[in-house]
């Protein structure tokens, strides 16, 4: 097959020392929200068919974001594929309906861009005879006009492209919190939940143990038996 698919992804300990997404000052909470979000894409990621280059710090070389992904893309194609497909570990709704997709309009058109609703990007696909390593460095990468710098700077070079879905990432708590509440009944909605907040909620029935016991215990002794059975 003619085309990759890169995973330019941080491991989950490189990742929780740079963004915290828990609710809690817990790490090593953090680093298991990671180990989900990286674990959901590798299987993504996978079950996609593409030929996958997995990008962790161990190999990614550069001093930025932008270079260590300019370079990134760059050894791709120096490995011999035409088309390079990029995604990072951060879009829970990827499916691999969008990577098969990305991979046939890569072929077809020569650019895909998956853009994400805070404005950035969650794919981006680009054919080797495209690719213009200096111009892919400068853009705006992190950023919430992102997208909207890609869509322009290929229209003023008559250049098409193809858009897949709008698709949520997750950078911060308040995206984990949209994401739980828009999509409860996912599989990793629940895993999130579970994670997050699970312990909270077995302190809390604890605390209401507790609270009964205490109670009952200091109950008079000519309490009423069914004011105690109320409580057995």
């Amino acid at each position: 097959m003619n085309t990759a698919l890169l995973v330019f992804s941080l491991s989950s300990k490189k990742e929780q020392e740079r963004k915290n997404l828990s609710f809690f000052s817990n790490q090593d909470k953090n680093s298991k929200i990671y180990d989900l979000l990286i674990s959901r894409t590798r299987e993504v990621a996978m079950k996609s068919g593409i030929d996958v280059l997995w990008f962790d710090e161990s190999v990614q070389r550069g001093k930025g974001f932008s270079e260590r992904l300019t370079n990134a893309f760059s050894d791709a194609f120096e490995m011999g594929y035409e088309n390079v497909i990029s995604i990072g570990n951060d879009c829970p709704d990827l499916s691999v309906n969008d990577l098969i997709n990305a991979s046939y309009q890569v072929q077809e058109k020569g650019i895909v861009l998956g853009p994400a609703t805070d404005g950035g990007v969650y794919l981006i696909g680009i054919n080797n005879a495209l690719f213009n390593p200096s111009g892919f460095k400068e853009l705006p990468w992190l950023k919430t006009n992102l997208f909207a710098t890609i869509q322009q700077k290929l229209k003023d070079h008559n250049i098409g492209f193809y858009c897949l879905e709008t698709h949520s990432d997750i950078d911060s708590k308040k995206d984990i919190t949209c994401f739980i509440a828009h999509k409860p009944k996912s599989i990793f909605a629940r895993k999130l939940q579970n994670l997050l907040f699970r312990p909270k909620i077995q302190h809390a029935n604890l605390y209401q143990s507790f609270k009964s016991a205490f109670y009952i215990y200091h109950l008079p002794l000519r309490a009423p038996p069914a004011k105690l059975k109320s409580f057995q």
